[in-house]
């Protein structure tokens, strides 16, 4: 008589239920949406004393990409590629690439979503080359940083929408930044 050995058979089985376990309950993922988008905004850096505020005379580029959780909640990852004004008169500009994680909620309307953005950010501030007389007085320094704003969107076609941004960042860096932006963005919703 040749007893029957308990062999990687019901380990196999467990595993096989246990993945289509988590595939059936994973099943409305499949309806969440996500998109991409790129856009730009006007840049000032309130927290700064070496130029008065109000100018917004630095730019920004950034790309994004964003996964919908449910109607008028998404998360976003976004690059952005800002300049602020270096700390003291007379310095060169700071270059400031930013890798955020934020958290939307919007009202629907209409025509329309209005709403507000929270999270966190990393932030790699690199001052520019001097010109002329500047003196470098900022140094290369990562940072940690939270971020937060008002959002709008506008529906303009089936997949694309365009969004109104106001934005506020803290950046912890050696020398305290609180840039503020006001921008727009192209958005592709899959």
């Amino acid at each position: 008589m040749n007893p029957r050995k308990p062999g990687p058979r019901p380990l196999a089985f467990l595993a096989a239920l246990l993945a289509l376990a988590i595939a059936g309950a994973s099943t409305p993922a499949l309806a969440q949406s996500w998109g991409v988008g790129v856009g730009g905004a006007l840049v000032d850096d309130v927290g700064n004393e070496g130029k008065p505020s109000g100018t917004l005379e630095s730019s920004e580029l950034h790309a994004f990409a964003e996964l919908w959780i449910e109607p008028g909640t998404y998360l976003q990852i976004r690059y952005a590629r800002l300049e602020l004004p270096g700390t003291v008169e007379g310095s060169p500009e700071v270059r400031v690439n930013a890798a955020e994680v934020t958290a939307s909620y919007l009202f629907r309307e209409e025509w329309w979503e209005g709403g507000f953005f929270g999270g966190i950010g990393g932030y790699r501030l690199d001052p520019c080359s001097p010109e002329g007389e500047q003196v470098v007085v900022d140094e290369k320094e990562d940072a940690f940083g939270l971020t937060g704003g008002l959002l709008m969107v506008v529906r303009v076609m089936r997949n694309f929408d365009v969004r109104v941004e106001g934005r506020i960042r803290w950046i912890a860096a050696d020398v305290e930044r609180t840039p503020i932006s006001i921008g727009a963005s192209l958005a592709y919703r899959f």
